[in-house]
């Protein structure tokens, strides 16, 4: 859901020419930053689609792959964070 929103919250901002984001931001940057959020709404779509198909399909390599993709992105994200955790 948050995916649709995201998305078309992007394309709302692309074809509305008279907002307020591009006299603050700069049309270029608005631009590129939507076009970035529009892609990873789609591919969060995308995965929660599947996801959702392989969950009511029972499909254990469909869920694997979803799985896989969902570890993989949390790792990709984090790879600049080297903070320690403590544990208490």
């Amino acid at each position: 859901m948050i995916a649709c929103v995201i998305a078309g919250g992007c394309i709302y901002l692309l074809i509305d020419k008279t907002n307020f984001l591009t006299e603050v931001l700069g049309k270029e940057f608005l631009t590129i930053a939507t076009w970035m959020l529009i892609g990873a709404g789609g591919v969060m779509m995308f995965m929660t689609f599947t996801g959702c198909c392989g969950a009511s399909k029972e499909n254990e390599s469909l869920l694997i792959v979803v799985n896989n993709n969902t570890v993989y992105t949390y790792r990709a994200g984090n790879l600049n964070n080297n903070k320690k955790f403590v544990e208490v």
